[in-house]
């Protein structure tokens, strides 16, 4: 049975069992059976799923920009730019209320598993217009649903995950194979925020510094929100047609629609976009 089961959840089960098998060792004498037993260690698949490029989440986000005239595509805008440029989790998306949007003076951020994590501007203002659009109440989910049969309801993880695979499709990927959180660490990086300060924002250690005071961590966070809009803002979007790539691109029609980024070390990234 354990082999079946992921390391962590088979150490989990076998730790609750040691207890009863020790005292069954020092009634009966017969050696535990958990000495024997052999746990792999965890599979680290998920810590390698490679992030977006730059040029990348540039095109997911000007495609969403193209279909935010609607509530649901500036639901979709908003939401996208919080788990791939703020580090907001998909479970913590999912069970986040209109109050757990925090619009002080200085920062406005999102409560996510108790913490606020701080949003770069773009992102808080795209998150300020779809509230707007909505008559909401403090209790209301953060990310409603805009379907019939579950209007202004919860959003689900599996409705999350459409909204990401229809975002992500300009640029060939799916949500499976995608680490969002990696893509805003390694876009603050690029643009020069302190390490330690990254790891703070992306909630890669305990918790326990992110109390040292309200004043550290919006200046810590403050730097890597900086950071992620300045490596962002070196990533230029140009609209083009496959009629003046032609060299690059054989096979497609000329008014085939295509994005193309142009990131500052000069790399030229072209995708093909795919209308919905």
């Amino acid at each position: 049975m354990l082999g079946r089961l992921a390391p962590a959840t088979a150490r989990m089960y076998l730790s609750s069992a040691r207890p009863f098998l020790a005292w069954l060792e020092d009634e009966t004498g017969v050696p535990s059976p958990a000495a024997r037993v052999g746990i792999g260690t965890a599979s680290r698949e998920r810590e390698r799923k490679p992030a977006l490029s730059p040029s990348e989440a540039a095109i997911v986000i000007s495609r969403l920009e193209e279909r935010s005239g609607t509530l649901s595509g500036l639901r979709d805008l908003a939401l996208v730019r919080c788990l791939m440029l703020c580090c907001v989790r998909i479970k913590e998306a999912v069970v986040a209320n209109v109050a757990d949007f925090v619009e002080d003076p200085v920062f406005k951020a999102v409560m996510a598993s108790g913490i606020p994590v701080m949003l770069e501007a773009k992102t808080a203002s795209r998150l300020e217009a779809y509230l707007s659009m909505r008559d909401v109440s403090a209790c209301d989910p953060l990310f409603a649903s805009a379907a019939p049969r579950n209007y202004g309801g919860r959003l689900t993880a599996r409705s999350v995950s459409r909204i990401l695979a229809n975002a992500l499709e300009p640029v060939g990927k799916k949500p499976g194979e995608v680490n969002f959180a990696r893509t805003a660490i390694e876009a603050a990086l690029a643009g020069g925020a302190p390490e330690e300060d990254v790891r703070e924002f992306a909630r890669l250690r305990g918790y326990d510094l992110v109390f040292q005071g309200e004043k550290a961590l919006v200046r810590r966070s403050t730097s890597v929100v900086d950071a992620i809009a300045k490596r962002m803002g070196n990533v230029g979007l140009a609209r083009t047609t496959a009629g003046e790539l032609r060299g690059m691109l054989q096979g497609l029609d000329d008014d085939e629609p295509l994005s193309a980024a142009v990131e500052s070390d000069g790399s030229f990234v072209v995708s093909l976009y795919v209308a919905q």
